[in-house]
């Protein structure tokens, strides 16, 4: 075996070994948090969300972890960077084109507009129309697609070596498809169905730690000076996992501060 060989095999096995770790790190990260799947995803919910009961939707007799507009906001994002990477564009390092981010701006106009009329609402305000789950779902899942559109690029320069030089979304065309994955989205938290409901309530919370994991994976790649120079997915691989890994401990924690300070103060902190 030859010394550059020698290196190579090295580099796996500690490339491995910090991959499984992290699924180790993941996996009882997530059995810790007392209670079943729903429990746990609303512990970690709460460190993002205001959890109100009449702004979420609900399954099994009890309000979805996330609140309907930031349900929709990581189902969207979770969909938004799923259906880039299957449709080839999974190491896209360049935003779309002008006429493609007027339309992707209007997506983030319109969630922001729909959460401040949301907003007034609450605290007593004049607003311009009634709020609806159906409108902050919406909205959510616009804003979640916008941003996976906007943030892989972010990922893919400061991960990998080789990227591709193309958009995330290349024409009009193509951001059509945005709309249509908001309507299953929508169509599926509107079902009222137990089946539908309680694999979204999971998977939203997934969308979280993935969004909140990409930051930490460019953090860690900076910090081990690695920056643009990954060739191999299993590298890649083991640098997501931990990204992923410190995501579920940091939600843990603000959940658990939150939880602290709401006790000593005796403020709802949503």
């Amino acid at each position: 075996m030859t010394t550059r060989e020698a290196g190579q095999a090295l580099g796996n096995r500690r490339e491995w070994l910090l991959l499984l770790g992290s699924v180790a790190g993941l996996i009882v990260l997530t059995v810790l948090l007392p209670g079943g799947p729903l429990d746990k995803a609303d512990r970690l919910g709460y460190a993002a969300c205001h959890q109100i009961p009449e702004r979420s939707y609900w399954v099994g007799g009890r309000p979805m972890p996330l609140c309907a507009r930031c349900t929709g906001s990581y189902l969207g994002a979770l969909a938004g960077l799923a259906l880039l990477v299957l449709t080839g564009r999974g190491r896209a390092r360049l935003i779309p084109p002008t006429r493609v981010l007027v339309v992707l701006v209007a997506f983030l106009a319109l969630w922001l507009l729909d959460g401040l009329n949301s907003y007034l609402a609450l605290i007593g305000l004049p607003h311009l129309y009634e709020p609806r789950n159906l409108y902050r779902a919406v909205t959510g899942s616009l804003q979640g697609l916008t941003i996976s559109v906007l943030i892989l690029p972010f990922l893919n320069v400061n991960l990998w070596a080789q990227t591709q030089a193309m958009p995330t979304l290349r024409n009009l065309k193509e951001a059509a498809a945005l709309p249509l994955v908001t309507a299953i989205i929508v169509l599926g938290l509107q079902s009222g169905l137990e089946d539908v409901l309680f694999p979204l309530a999971l998977l939203s919370t997934v969308g979280l730690l993935v969004l909140f994991a990409i930051p930490n994976t460019v953090a860690l790649v900076l910090i081990f000076g690695r920056d643009g120079q990954i060739t191999r997915r299993l590298e890649a691989a083991a640098f997501l996992a931990v990204g992923l890994a410190l995501s579920l401990a940091e939600m843990s924690g603000i959940s658990l501060w939150k939880g602290i300070i709401s006790g000593v103060l005796r403020l709802p902190l949503g």
